[in-house]
């Protein structure tokens, strides 16, 4: 029998290669905060939780308070073996703090995968794999834009997705010039929730004849019947990131056929126990799933890569945060090879600090 008993907390810093611009944000630099979890027979694992005001609510300092006052002594005493009962704790101990949440949970996996001796992935019934990530382009002027996707075509990466903002000529210019540059990338759209119903269909309908795979969250999160109707008069496949948190919004998106596929991100979710929930709702509904991340360093990264591998129904992979920033000294079993992801021998999550 093991039990949780400590903790330390301290921060992940990475200055960006290029700032990061969103619809909803502007980012630098990534400070997260890094968890080290403790069990009794010294057993560590490792979290990671990036400040995404923006999206999820969380700065650094309510990450830390949540983690210190309220979720680690609820988890404190558990057994580790006693199955679901100390994720339920974990989820019970605060409402929302979905990354305060993810930090602790990728932690205990952390630990229980290494007490198994398995890699986090095959613990999980997952299998090795290789993926292929996207590289996100920042909302820009549409020449930089055009250039930044140029490079990262001649960098290796053939998937790109590419963020837009409520600018309707220019989103529309943008992505015409991207696909006339790229004719064989394969071209994602992200509007981080830039448009309304009529601007999302106009858009759609317009930029439908540059074979773009997929549309992400093209209205609010919270305009479902908006994002159902995109969904059912859309040509281009519709993917809903922030409208999909819980496993609750889950069923409604997908019972409701208001987007056609859903983007996991473990920051959302609030770790690995409830998008293991969401995976299988979406093999029962035959919905493709994105494997997605926030500016996530090395820690965090390598619980999406373990959590791609659990599943098929994960088909697209969202993990270039260590892309986008410069190189970590964190010791961790992530192999790159340009768009290429795959894992080094390990256990556990497989990150040393």
């Amino acid at each position: 029998m093991s039990k949780i008993t400590n903790f330390k907390l301290s921060h992940i810093t990475a200055e960006l290669k290029k700032p990061f611009v969103t619809n909803l944000r502007r980012v630098d630099a990534i400070e997260d905060v890094c968890l080290t979890l403790i069990a009794d027979d010294g057993t560590v694992g490792y979290g990671e939780a990036p400040p995404t005001v923006a999206i999820t609510g969380e700065d650094i300092e309510t990450i830390e308070r949540r983690i210190s006052e309220l979720i680690f002594p609820a988890i404190r005493g558990i057994e580790l073996t006693s199955g679901a009962e100390i994720f339920e704790a974990l989820h019970a101990s605060v409402q929302k703090n979905t990354s305060a949440k993810a930090c602790v949970d990728m932690a205990i996996y952390d630990i229980l995968s290494k007490k198994a001796n398995k890699p986090l992935y095959e613990y999980l019934g997952g299998k090795a794999k290789t993926i292929k990530t996207n590289l996100t382009i920042s909302l820009n002027d549409v020449d930089t834009m055009l250039r930044d996707s140029i490079q990262a075509w001649e960098d290796g990466f053939g998937i790109l997705k590419i963020k837009v903002g409520t600018d309707e000529r220019d989103t529309i210019e943008a992505i015409k010039n991207i696909r006339s540059a790229l004719p064989k990338a394969i071209l994602r759209v992200d509007a981080n929730q830039a448009w309304d119903e009529k601007t999302a269909l106009k858009i759609i309908d317009t930029i439908a004849c540059y074979d773009i795979e997929l549309v992400e969250q093209p209205v609010k999160a919270h305009e479902f019947d908006a994002l159902k109707n995109i969904t059912a008069h859309s040509s281009i496949p519709i993917l809903a990131d922030e409208s999909v948190f819980s496993y609750e919004d889950a069923v409604r998106i997908l019972e409701n056929r208001a987007a056609d596929y859903i983007n996991i991100k473990l920051m959302k979710t609030g770790g690995i126990y409830e998008a293991l929930k969401i995976v299988e709702l979406a093999k029962k509904h035959g919905a493709k799933v994105m494997m997605g991340s926030m500016l996530e360093s090395v820690i965090s990264i390598s619980a999406g890569v373990h959590f791609a591998f659990v599943d098929d129904i994960v088909q697209f992979y969202d993990l270039d945060g260590v892309h986008l920033a410069k190189p970590s000294p964190i010791k961790n079993s992530l192999r790159f090879e340009k768009d290429k992801i795959s894992l080094y021998p390990s256990v556990g999550l497989g990150v040393e600090l």
